[in-house]
C-alpha cells in the first residue's frame, strides 16, 4: 500500500471501466476514496455502469498521475483487475466514513446515489513496472 499512496493521495479521479449489456466497454470517470482493503465511489442509481455492475461485477480501475510532463518526474499509476460491489449495513457505514473523510461536502448514500467499492486486491509482480502498479482479485476472470 505505501507504494501506491502517493499516486491515491494526488488525484481525485479514477477511470472505472465496465462492460455494457451489448458487450461493449463502458468507462467513466468517479470521484474515489480509499482505506487500506478497497476503494470507494459514489454513483447515481441510474448511471450506465452502476446498472453495469448490477448486472456483471466484474471491474478495471486505473488511477493515474495526469500531470503533464515535464513537471511530473513519473507518470505512475494503479490499475485493478477486480470485481465491485454496492454496500450495505456495515459495509455502507464504513465506506461513508471514508468516502466522506476525503470528501467532507458528500451526500450521504440514498436512493439516487449509491455506495460501491472495489476490493484493492493483489499486487501483480509479473505486470508491475516501475511506477505502474497492477492489482489484480483473486475472483475477478480478467
Amino acid at each position: 500500500m505505501n507504494d501506491i499512496q502517493p499516486i491515491l493521495d494526488a488525484t481525485t479521479y479514477a477511470v472505472l471501466a465496465t462492460t455494457r449489456e451489448d458487450g461493449a466497454p463502458w468507462a467513466t470517470p468517479v470521484a474515489f476514496a480509499y482505506d487500506d482493503q478497497f476503494l470507494y465511489w459514489m454513483s447515481p442509481s441510474s448511471a450506465v455502469h452502476t446498472q453495469n455492475i448490477t448486472r456483471d461485477n466484474r471491474t478495471f480501475v486505473i488511477i493515474y498521475d495526469s500531470t503533464p510532463l515535464p513537471k511530473a518526474d513519473t507518470h505512475g499509476g494503479v490499475y485493478l483487475s477486480s470485481i465491485s460491489e454496492q454496500l450495505v449495513g456495515k459495509q455502507l457505514e464504513h465506506g461513508t466514513r471514508v468516502y466522506q473523510t476525503r470528501f467532507s461536502a458528500a451526500p450521504a448514500p440514498n436512493a439516487a446515489v449509491t455506495l460501491y467499492r472495489t476490493p484493492i486486491g493483489t499486487l501483480d509482480i509479473d505486470k508491475t513496472s516501475g511506477e505502474r502498479f497492477y492489482f489484480k482479485h483473486e475472483a475477478s476472470k480478467l
